[in-house]
């Protein structure tokens, strides 16, 4: 997409490649975008879908992705609801 050390972060996002990797980006494979962790993974990277002409095959990551948030999502549920805690305690 560009150097930050070459172009500004506006210079980057102005440019019509930017545009067209964040159209891609939300282009998911329809098993994707029935997945309860979506919001989560967000169809992972583009550089693990695979190449066919709109990016729409499932990451190669996507197993791994499913059982890392089936496994863990209720510890961070827990643990914000701790720190949620804690912050109210603090105000």
């Amino acid at each position: 997409l560009g150097s930050i050390m070459e172009m500004s972060i506006q210079e980057l996002a102005d440019q019509k490649i930017f545009h067209k990797f964040g159209t891609l980006k939300t282009s998911f494979n329809q098993e994707c975008s029935e997945c309860r962790w979506l919001s989560f993974c967000n169809g992972d990277c583009l550089k693990h879908r695979g190449i066919d002409l709109h990016y729409q095959k499932k990451s190669t990551l996507c197993q791994g992705i499913l059982y890392f948030f089936d496994e863990t999502m209720n510890r961070f549920l827990e643990l914000a609801e701790k720190v949620q805690k804690k912050f109210m305690e603090n105000r």
